[in-house]
Protein backbone atom coordinates (compact mmCIF):
# COMPACT_ATOMS: atom_id res chain seq x y z
CA UNK A 1 0.00 0.00 0.00
CA UNK A 2 1.33 3.33 -0.74
CA UNK A 3 0.76 6.56 1.13
CA UNK A 4 1.18 9.70 -0.28
CA UNK A 5 1.97 12.40 3.15
CA UNK A 6 0.92 15.81 1.46
CA UNK A 7 -2.66 14.98 -1.30
CA UNK A 8 -2.82 18.94 -1.77
CA UNK A 9 0.10 19.32 -4.52
CA UNK A 10 1.01 21.27 -7.16
CA UNK A 11 4.20 20.90 -10.19
CA UNK A 12 7.41 21.41 -8.72
CA UNK A 13 6.72 20.61 -5.52
CA UNK A 14 8.07 17.64 -2.99
CA UNK A 15 6.05 14.44 -2.47
CA UNK A 16 7.17 11.44 0.48
CA UNK A 17 5.22 8.75 0.17
CA UNK A 18 5.33 5.34 2.19
CA UNK A 19 5.33 2.16 1.22
CA UNK A 20 4.07 -0.95 3.50
CA UNK A 21 4.18 -4.52 3.20
CA UNK A 22 2.20 -7.28 5.13
CA UNK A 23 2.38 -10.97 5.22
CA UNK A 24 -0.88 -12.08 5.98
CA UNK A 25 0.06 -15.97 6.27
CA UNK A 26 0.74 -17.02 9.81
CA UNK A 27 4.11 -18.19 10.92
CA UNK A 28 5.32 -17.89 7.31
CA UNK A 29 8.87 -16.71 6.25
CA UNK A 30 10.00 -14.80 3.08
CA UNK A 31 13.28 -15.01 1.43
CA UNK A 32 15.40 -12.36 -0.02
CA UNK A 33 12.27 -10.15 0.24
CA UNK A 34 12.80 -7.28 -1.98
CA UNK A 35 10.97 -4.25 -2.75
CA UNK A 36 10.88 -2.25 -5.92
CA UNK A 37 8.90 0.96 -7.04
CA UNK A 38 8.90 2.57 -10.38
CA UNK A 39 9.10 6.49 -10.37
CA UNK A 40 5.63 7.32 -12.30
CA UNK A 41 6.45 9.06 -15.48
CA UNK A 42 6.36 13.17 -14.94
CA UNK A 43 8.16 12.28 -11.38
CA UNK A 44 11.51 13.25 -10.63
CA UNK A 45 13.55 11.40 -7.83
CA UNK A 46 15.19 13.68 -5.22
CA UNK A 47 19.02 11.99 -4.55
CA UNK A 48 19.33 10.93 -0.84
CA UNK A 49 15.73 10.82 -0.06
CA UNK A 50 15.75 6.71 0.02
CA UNK A 51 14.71 5.44 3.46
CA UNK A 52 14.39 1.67 4.03
CA UNK A 53 12.57 0.24 7.69
CA UNK A 54 12.67 3.64 8.24
CA UNK A 55 16.72 4.30 8.09
CA UNK A 56 18.23 6.62 5.17
CA UNK A 57 20.41 4.49 3.01
CA UNK A 58 22.25 5.42 0.04
CA UNK A 59 20.85 5.74 -3.54
CA UNK A 60 24.21 3.55 -5.31
CA UNK A 61 24.47 -0.37 -5.59
CA UNK A 62 26.42 -1.69 -2.47
CA UNK A 63 25.85 -3.14 1.28
CA UNK A 64 22.91 -1.63 2.40
CA UNK A 65 19.01 -2.02 2.26
CA UNK A 66 18.45 0.15 -0.69
CA UNK A 67 19.17 1.81 -3.79
CA UNK A 68 17.99 3.92 -6.61
CA UNK A 69 18.69 3.48 -10.44
CA UNK A 70 16.37 3.41 -13.61
CA UNK A 71 13.63 5.10 -11.85
CA UNK A 72 13.40 2.39 -9.33
CA UNK A 73 13.83 2.82 -6.24
CA UNK A 74 14.42 -0.72 -4.57
CA UNK A 75 14.40 -1.67 -0.51
CA UNK A 76 16.39 -4.82 0.35
CA UNK A 77 14.70 -6.36 3.46
CA UNK A 78 16.92 -10.17 3.17
CA UNK A 79 14.60 -12.77 5.34
CA UNK A 80 11.34 -12.23 6.80
CA UNK A 81 9.65 -13.98 8.77
CA UNK A 82 6.39 -13.01 9.73
CA UNK A 83 5.34 -11.57 13.39
CA UNK A 84 2.25 -9.83 14.93
CA UNK A 85 1.97 -6.53 13.64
Amino acid sequence: MKNLQNKNTEIGDELEYTIRTRNTLLASHVKNLTIVDTLPEGFEYVPGTLQVDGQTVTDTVDTDKGEFEARKAIGKFGDVTNTEW
